[in-house]
């Protein structure tokens, strides 16, 4: 290779990776030179299966293709061989136009196959975009619609809706049942049985009889207080069952009772010496409401970071030993993380070695809108806390991903560091410029190379 030799070749890279953004830019232009527009109730529309019957589909077509062109329609799916067009091609369309047409579905004496069936509707550029020897694309647009031809004989689908509530307000049960037979159902009754979360049956509640029309559904609505003495806060789970003329269905729901707490589930049981560090605190909002929440911790022998709290407050807690958090917003049965800082440096932790604190810790809580029963609107959860200040090197496996020591949490990173822990994907480096450089890298090696062979 002649000298200069490298530079012709980076050129042409740069040429090269000009000329793929511009086509990239062209085709991504092009993805939206059709449109199809129709009614807001098409969305997500079933449409019932009708022996001999016909459904029809009305639709305008949004054109953008820069030139006056020809459409073609199209279905696709189980029924697309039953649809008709009107008219069947779009033809010289002008650019910038909205143009009618109907899909009609004509449904024949018998279908096979029960159930749900997907079927879309396409309208499709009959011609690449583009002029003379310039490079385009057919674009395409479509709207999905679903099929349904209903089961032989009797059959119901059951779906059962729980809703999560506060300790003293009613649970609102929706139990939907939907006839999806081709006979009408004569007798529906359901039966709601509710367990707490040792599975223990706490109520069985009823409603019905009612008749349910073939394609027709009946929501059962049924109310639960769940403020009698058997009641406590906390999981539950509720099982409905539907007896329809001498068949069943049954669906089941999990919901919660909730109280105005805030509950410690895990904190970081390590930290690692030298500055400031984080623990972390992670806490569960016991309520069906947003609350906020923020920790007083308090370690004989530890004190808390005295750059972050400049204020009398601050001062006069790190002096009496109390280590406090910022406060959490949290939403209904939402959990989330509190970071306290402390100061791992005032610790007397041994060289290389491991000091226990042992401390007491508080969850301050408060509802952030107005209860729906008397009582108080804030509270605290007290614990005991147990930390380990270790003065050896951090375990980087834990850092970045690998088992913590009986799947507690490990702290070992400073305030100012990310969350992250440095870790990386492979795939953010293959970026087009990355490769571009890549690629004038290895260019100025072969430069170099072929220079050294014909010197030698």
């Amino acid at each position: 290779m002649k000298r200069g030799g490298f530079f012709v070749l980076a050129v042409a890279a740069l040429a090269f990776l000009s000329f793929s953004l511009s086509l990239f830019s062209l085709f991504s232009f092009s993805a939206g030179a059709v449109g199809l527009i129709y009614p807001a109730n098409y969305f997500k529309l079933v449409i019932p299966y009708e022996p001999g019957g016909s459904y029809t589909l009305e639709y305008q077509v949004r054109t953008n293709a820069g030139k006056t062109i020809d459409y073609t329609l199209s279905a696709e799916g189980d029924f697309a061989q039953y649809v008709t067009f009107d008219p069947p091609l779009l033809e010289d369309i002008p650019d910038e136009s909205r143009v009618p047409f109907k899909a009609i579905i004509n449904f024949p004496d018998s279908y096979p196959d029960p159930g749900p069936h997907p079927l879309r509707i396409f309208v499709t550029e009959a011609a690449t975009r583009g002029s003379g020897g310039s490079m385009g694309i057919a674009t395409a647009s479509f709207h999905k619609v679903t099929i349904f031809v209903p089961y032989p004989d009797l059959y119901a689908e059951l779906s059962l809706g729980a809703p999560n509530v506060n300790y003293g307000e009613p649970v609102h049960f929706l139990a939907r049942a939907k006839n999806l037979g081709e006979k009408d159902i004569s007798s529906a009754s359901l039966t709601l049985s509710i367990y707490d979360s040792s599975l223990e049956i706490v109520d069985v509640l009823s409603a019905g009889p009612v008749p349910i029309p073939s394609q027709e559904s009946h929501d059962f609505e049924i109310v639960w207080n769940a403020n009698s003495s058997s009641v406590v806060p906390g999981e539950y789970f509720a099982s409905a069952s539907l007896s329809y003329d001498g068949k069943k269905a049954s669906s089941d729901a999990r919901f919660r009772v909730g109280t105005l707490a805030v509950s410690l589930k895990n904190y970081s049981r390590t930290v690692f010496k030298g500055g400031i560090k984080p623990l972390s605190l992670i806490v569960e909002n016991q309520w069906n409401d947003r609350v906020s929440v923020y920790a007083e911790l308090s370690f004989p022998g530890l004190r808390s970071s005295s750059n972050s709290r400049a204020n009398a407050k601050a001062n006069a807690d790190e002096a009496a030993g109390v280590i406090r958090t910022a406060p959490l917003e949290l939403g209904p049965f939402e959990t989330g993380t509190l970071i306290a800082y402390i100061d791992t440096d005032a610790a007397s932790v041994p060289p290389g070695g491991v000091a226990s604190f042992l401390g007491t810790g508080k969850l301050k809580f408060s509802a952030l809108s107005a209860l729906a029963s008397s009582g108080s609107d804030s509270g605290e959860t007290s614990f005991n806390i147990s930390v380990e200040i270790s003065d050896a090197q951090p375990d980087n496996s834990a850092v970045s991903g690998g088992p913590a020591q009986e799947g507690l949490l490990e702290s070992s990173e400073s305030p100012e560091s990310g969350a992250s822990g440095g870790l990386f994907s492979i795939s953010s480096l293959l970026t087009l410029s990355n490769l571009l450089i890549f690629l004038v890298l290895l260019l100025i090696l072969l430069d170099f190379y072929w220079m050294f062979k014909r010197r030698k």
